[in-house]
């Protein structure tokens, strides 16, 4: 379709009815999990607990790190821009073997680079992934955006 958008491997949260909405009516892969966040003006804590990690240990994504200069937006045609601002969702059903999209609508993120100390990304193999061997290069910090999703439909 020649379309861009993004596609969602998994996406946490902690709210039960967030998650089940999600998924019975977007089709998208909402996991239950326990977030704690802790952001003040030098530092960033964010720690994903998933409640499927089948070692039981719960950590999935964890960022641990200093944040560098001011929230702003990404310039646009920037790589920030790239890997930040999506304008279309693409979701799969898998029991009906039917792929969706929707149009999504939001204010630009405003976005802060981390200085990231410590990271966990187990949220790759749990997700089919190999882990990286190296330390994440690219943090970004935003504290999120109000987002609306219209004309959702099957492709």
């Amino acid at each position: 379709m020649g379309r861009p958008g993004v596609w969602f491997y998994s996406l946490d949260a902690d709210s039960w009815i967030s998650v089940e909405m999600a998924q019975r009516f977007f089709h998208l892969p909402y996991m239950h999990a326990q977030l704690e966040k802790q952001v003040n003006e030098n530092s960033l804590r964010y720690v994903s607990k998933a409640k499927r990690d089948p070692h039981s240990v719960g950590v999935q994504y964890a960022v641990k790190g200093h944040q560098s200069g001011n929230l702003n937006t990404a310039p646009a045609e920037s790589i920030e821009a790239f890997w930040v601002e999506r304008y279309r969702l693409f979701a799969f059903d898998e029991r009906k073997q039917q792929l969706y999209s929707g149009t999504i609508s939001h204010d630009p993120y405003r976005i802060n680079a981390v200085d990231a100390e410590t990271t966990d990304a187990r949220l790759m193999e749990l997700n089919g992934f190999a882990l990286p061997q190296t330390k994440l290069e690219t943090v970004y910090y935003s504290p999120g955006v109000d987002v609306t999703v219209t004309g959702f439909e099957k492709i």
